[in-house]
């Protein structure tokens, strides 16, 4: 399933992966630091979200409160409560419409 996460408080803004067999694939993040993001997309494939969020969460980037590894942990914890059955913000308000896009879901 492909997903899509706006980030905040960070130079990156969107990230984007697929999450394929418990694994993650296609992750990109941007804008940003092109190394830093190429190298992070790169450190993530084929691992699992538990990983990924084991190892980032919590990194700051300089004096901000988040990094783009820190949004990214944030975005797996998302997608893997939604997935064990949390209500979206949209659900808890009674809304039962959803958007489906060919390409996935957007969070």
């Amino acid at each position: 399933m492909h997903y899509v996460y706006n980030a905040q408080g960070t130079c990156c803004k969107q990230i984007e992966l697929d999450i394929e067999d418990g694994v993650i694939r296609n992750a990109k993040l941007f804008p940003g630091c092109p190394g830093n993001l190429k190298a992070l997309s790169k450190l993530v494939e084929g691992q699992t979200p538990e990983w990924v969020i084991e190892r980032v969460k919590g990194i700051t980037c300089g004096p901000k409160p988040s990094s783009c590894s820190d949004q990214l942990a944030t975005m797996l914890e998302l997608v893997l409560e939604v997935a064990s059955g949390k209500q979206t913000k949209t659900e808890q308000k009674g809304y039962r419409e959803i958007s489906i896009f060919k390409d996935g879901v957007v969070l």
